[in-house]
């Protein structure tokens, strides 16, 4: 099994209790040039990871839905924030120790 494969699936059975525990769809899986994007959707809030292969990094993303779905800007959509880095919550939030 390649590297990307094995790390695929890894996120996969990692992540799974968002959908067995906290309601979030099965995840879809994107591949574009360069990342893969996994996305895990809720009723108005999703969960957005990104495997950055060329830069070998994980983003971890939460997305506000519209109407269910994945916004179709990238950080702004329909004039509002869509998505943040997990990271960034977390630190307006006071819950990282990362400053």
């Amino acid at each position: 099994m390649s590297e990307q494969k094995e790390l695929l699936s890894f996120v996969l059975s990692e992540f799974r209790p968002l959908v067995e525990e906290h309601g979030f769809n099965d995840p879809v899986t994107v591949d574009e040039d360069w990342i893969t994007r996994v996305d895990y959707l809720g009723d108005k809030l999703g969960l957005e990871l990104e495997l950055d292969w060329r830069d070998f990094a994980v983003f971890v993303l939460v997305v506000r839905l519209e109407d269910g779905k994945l916004p179709s800007g990238y950080y702004v959509s329909n004039g509002k924030k869509c998505r943040k880095h997990l990271l960034n919550v977390l630190q307006e939030l006071g819950l990282s120790r990362q400053k």
